[in-house]
């Protein structure tokens, strides 16, 4: 069985925040309030002071996909899960067959559909299960697997790291204060302090200017396998 869920890309959101979108859009729901605290920024000029430390290890992202919101103001319920590989597929081929898809978490590495990692690089990576068939899964997510694709048991008892049911639950704030959630997700230290964030931001501009260096941040056959760049996408900072 297979349930007709599309995804749409979206360039704004890491592999597992662009699966709210079709999960979203299945129940019939909205999400966008996951991302009311996507405004931030931290970084540590003097962490690049310690020798052998890299570029990556001074900044961060400072944002987070706030999951309790899609529950609260949405209506979209996230419920992760870690059990045995065999009781982990009974959940998922339940949960498919009564209509709710099932994230998955798993590793690059045993991903056939993302190329440019299967049998190449390990990582964390999270896809959307859709259906299943006697031997294996079918899924999509946002590297690679828009159109679909399909995972065999056997590959992915290799990968396999944890597990989150989705559902659509009816008891939530439905009366939403968007001008009160707005002012308090733009408000506070992060934005008023003296390392406000906005400044943060120039001074890492200034270091990637006169203090990266790529040949010792850069050390794979795949780029995006480097530490700076994984460390980026992972926490969804986008810089340009």
């Amino acid at each position: 069985m297979k349930l007709d869920i599309s995804f749409k890309r979206s360039a704004v959101y890491g592999c597992f925040e662009s699966l709210i979108i079709p999960l979203a859009n299945w129940y019939g729901k909205d999400f966008e309030l996951m991302s009311i605290d996507s405004w931030g920024f931290s970084y540590d000029s003097s962490v690049l002071n310690q020798i052998g430390v890299l570029f990556r290890e001074s900044f961060d992202s400072g944002t987070y996909s706030n999951f309790d919101y899609l529950e609260k103001f949405h209506g979209l319920q996230l419920v992760d899960g870690e059990s045995s590989f065999n009781d982990t597929i009974s959940i998922i081929e339940s949960e498919l067959s009564s209509g709710r898809p099932v994230i998955v978490h798993n590793d690059t590495y045993w991903c056939p559909w993302y190329k440019e990692r299967y049998n190449k690089v390990y990582g964390p990576h999270y896809f959307l299960a859709i259906g299943y068939e006697k031997n294996g899964v079918h899924v999509i997510d946002s590297q690679f697997a828009i159109q679909g694709a399909f995972l065999p048991y056997d590959t992915l008892k290799k990968g396999f790291k944890d597990y989150y049911r989705c559902n659509s639950i009816n008891d939530y704030d439905k009366a939403l204060d968007w001008k009160g959630l707005l002012e308090r997700s733009i408000t506070g230290e992060k934005f008023s302090s003296e390392n406000n964030f906005f400044n943060l931001l120039r001074i890492f501009s200034n270091d990637i200017v006169n203090k990266l260096n790529l040949a010792e941040e850069i050390n794979a056959d795949v780029p995006s396998s480097s530490p700076v760049i994984a460390f980026t996408l992972e926490k969804g900072l986008r810089m340009c």
